[in-house]
């Protein structure tokens, strides 16, 4: 796995939002812990760019190696506009108590901001 550097954007108790790079997501980068127990991460912006064409997945897991629920993607970028942001006014919810991770098929830069609700 590569290395990934988040910053947490301090949101009040309700809320949460995070920016991550790494320098490649092939095997997976959480880019978001898990809530805790009985609480879920509800998914309702994300803003996405790699370094090259690649296809990108964001899924919800207990941990690095466990089952992986897809949560969106594949999304697929190409050279020509490799940046891509959606605002999805339901959410996607990601399972209880899993943290938020992203794939991408290319060994290249990531960049990600994230953001959403923590639910019951």
């Amino acid at each position: 796995m590569s290395d990934v550097s988040t910053q947490s954007l301090g949101l009040d108790t309700g809320g949460w939002a995070v920016n991550a790079t790494s320098s490649d997501a092939i095997d997976g980068v959480q880019i978001e812990a898990a809530p805790g127990t009985g609480k879920r991460l509800v998914l309702q912006e994300v803003h996405l760019s790699v370094g090259q064409s690649a296809r990108a997945i964001i899924d919800s897991r207990a941990s690095a190696t466990a089952t992986v629920t897809r949560m969106l993607g594949p999304i697929t970028l190409n050279a020509a506009s490799n940046n891509m942001q959606l605002h999805l006014t339901r959410g996607i919810q990601a399972n209880v108590n899993e943290a938020i991770y992203l794939t991408s098929s290319a060994n290249a830069f990531v960049s990600v901001f994230a953001s959403g609700v923590i639910t019951t």
